[in-house]
């Protein structure tokens, strides 16, 4: 970030220390600390760091330099893992991990920026999956958000964005980003009875007029002034949708269409209006909700979407995007969607979650290492694009599909966050992939047949295997009567 920023920086260091310590001192979140958790939860840091480590090991023999990919990695997944596992409440997490984010980003040298910020964003996607499947009583969405938005960011304009403009625009998410935590902190006496929609109102036009301070007073950027009403549109949008996702009567077809419609016509507003920018301040504004659920995933289809749109910027060729009508990329785009379907019936049917959550990352690894050696770049695209997208209406459907009590159907949009993370981390196999011999790529396949058909064999013994058989065909007695 340049000089202009600087006021900026300040500032969000400032609010975000100022609001966590309140909430650690004045709000008593000390008194929750559980340091006993640390005791179980070491063989999970260990077992992750061994295997991240010797992934990475074969990367840098695809690609030399590829190594130094697994510091980022490893310290995405053990910060925030040791934090959660202390049992600091949501909210002081995540501004912990955002002030971090933001630090990595300021200190990451220039041609380290995008192995760094596409293997943080990995390890931040695999902590919290197996994080939400370990403690499904403590699943949430709250805390990976707004350091998830700010690496999304970094990685966009370090890919689109190279001109001496790239700081101001990096700093108009910044902005954003401190003026949802500081309103976040400002409403909680507020909002206890706010029937008819005016105290929501206030705060988002409030928060629009604040943006529009920032973006023309500390980024010295007048530019941004529609992008200050697209901030306050979004507020209200998160405020909407949480008061959708909290309607206690019963849900019906309208309900979900109505969701869909709304993150959609959303997306489309900020996408066309505004780019991958108007994208990522809609994403933004999400984090100024204090509740996980229906906002928390628009938010991070929106950051996802941006992630998607860099991997394509960077590896495809084509320059008016993805051609759907190619074969490759019809059918990645199918098994995209069709892979968010498996992983939302996998959450809700199987109920060891440390296996879950390493057969999911396994999987994800396999297919974008598949995808990518196999594949070229588009079609990697396609299907990278068709996961995000199912896995952001399997959550948003997620109680009308399944029932009121499963929690868990937040968590699938984090597989193709994983998926979309380990494509740009494997990305040099695209240039293997490239020049590889028939030969190679008959190997590759077979051995990718083998781990489906190892998987399939997991999945029939976690979900009760020949003895669940056996007694669904068991005849059921009956009784006569006289």
């Amino acid at each position: 970030m340049n000089a202009d920023a600087n006021s900026l920086l300040y500032l969000f260091f400032g609010v975000t220390a100022v609001t966590l310590l309140w909430r650690i001192v004045r709000d008593k979140d000390w008194k929750n600390f559980a340091p006993d958790n640390f005791k179980s939860s070491w063989k999970i840091i260990a077992a992750f760091s061994v295997i991240a480590v010797l992934l990475f090991a074969g990367l840098n023999v695809v690609k030399a330099g590829l190594f130094a990919g697994a510091a980022y990695f490893v310290a995405a997944f053990i910060l925030p893992f040791l934090i959660s596992e202390l049992n600091l409440a949501p909210f002081s997490r995540s501004m912990i991990l955002l002030m971090a984010s933001v630090g990595l980003t300021l200190l990451t040298p220039v041609d380290q920026r995008l192995l760094s910020f596409s293997c943080a964003l990995g390890g931040l996607s695999v902590w919290k999956l197996t994080s939400n499947l370990i403690r499904s009583e403590l699943a949430t969405m709250l805390d990976i958000l707004p350091p998830f938005i700010w690496l999304a960011a970094s990685l966009w304009w370090d890919v689109a964005h190279t001109g001496p403009s790239a700081g101001k625009n990096l700093g108009m998410v910044l902005g954003v980003l401190t003026i949802s935590i500081l309103m976040r902190w400002v409403q909680m006496p507020l909002l206890w009875e706010d029937p008819v929609y005016l105290k929501r109102i206030v705060i988002a036009v409030s928060s629009g007029l604040l943006a529009l301070i920032v973006f023309n007073k500390l980024l010295l950027a007048t530019t941004f002034a529609q992008l200050a009403g697209l901030t306050g549109v979004g507020y209200l949008a998160s405020f909407l949708l949480t008061s959708m996702d909290n309607n206690k009567s019963e849900s019906s077809i309208q309900d979900v269409l109505t969701k869909l419609t709304l993150i959609g016509g959303l997306t489309l507003l900020g996408g066309r209006l505004f780019g991958s920018e108007g994208l990522l301040i809609l994403a933004a504004t999400t984090v100024i909700l204090s509740k996980s659920g229906l906002t928390q995933i628009a938010g991070m289809f929106w950051a996802l979407r941006v992630v998607q749109q860099s991997f394509q910027e960077l590896f495809n060729s084509n320059v008016t995007g993805i051609n759907v009508n190619h074969e490759y990329v019809g059918a990645a785009l199918y098994f995209g969607l069709a892979g968010a379907c498996v992983a939302g019936i996998a959450f809700r049917n199987y109920k060891s979650g440390s296996l879950l959550a390493a057969a999911a990352t396994f999987m994800a690894l396999a297919v974008s290492a598949g995808s990518s050696y196999l594949l070229h770049s588009e079609p990697t695209a396609g299907f990278v694009l068709g996961s995000v997208v199912g896995g952001t209406i399997f959550c948003v459907a997620g109680k009308e599909i399944f029932a009121s009590d499963f929690a868990q159907y937040q968590s699938v949009i984090l597989c193709p966050a994983i998926l979309t993370c380990f494509c740009l981390m494997l990305s040099p196999l695209l240039e293997v992939g490239d020049s590889a011999t028939t030969h190679d790529r008959l190997v590759v396949v077979g051995s990718l047949t083998a781990l489906l058909l190892v998987g399939s064999l997991i999945s029939f013994f976690m979900s009760g295997g020949m003895r669940k058989k056996s007694v669904e065909n068991e005849p059921v007695a009956t009784s006569t009567s006289n």
